[in-house]
């Protein structure tokens, strides 16, 4: 959802974070409480973007668009979601019987940086393994290792700015 709050602000659209962190290398800037106050005295309503893992409407939005990136429930979130909500999907896989209707949205963000992760130019060795394990560890409470043979020298990627290796 960074993604997509970047790509929003570089088409000219005013879009917010609501995260305790963003990218510095992204243009979304971060909603704060001074931005909540300015659209509510301009009497506007803004639009409010959830993942599918979230429960209920933690900002008391009016107008909610629930963003799909894994099936429903999958990461012990809700298996359905109001009518009143949009539901934009990130593959039509993820919208398991709704990818028959012609009216089922689907907006597939990149899920990788590209100027961070890409092959090398010419063919290398492989000496690092890493692995990335947010939900499992945010959703479950487990830890990779517990599902996961991974060698004794393998790094986290993480979500958070600063963490340590595991």
């Amino acid at each position: 959802m960074h993604l997509l709050g970047h790509h929003l602000v570089e088409l000219g659209y005013e879009a917010y974070l609501h995260t305790p962190w963003i990218n510095e290398k992204l243009r979304a800037p971060q909603l704060t409480d001074a931005v909540v106050r300015q659209h509510e005295n301009e009497g506007r309503t803004p639009i409010v973007m959830y993942s599918e893992t979230l429960w209920g409407n933690p900002l008391r939005a009016d107008c909610i668009v629930r963003y799909a990136g894994n099936f429903l429930g999958l990461l012990g979130g809700p298996e359905a979601f109001p009518a009143d909500q949009l539901m934009v999907w990130h593959s039509l896989d993820l919208a398991g019987d709704l990818r028959k209707d012609p009216d089922t949205l689907v907006l597939s963000v990149p899920t990788t940086d590209t100027s961070i992760f890409y092959p090398p130019s010419e063919p290398a060795e492989r000496t690092l393994t890493s692995y990335y394990a947010s939900k499992l560890q945010d959703f479950f409470g487990a830890r990779a290792a517990d599902y996961f043979n991974l060698p004794d020298d393998c790094i986290e990627i993480s979500r958070s700015p600063v963490h340590a290796q595991t």
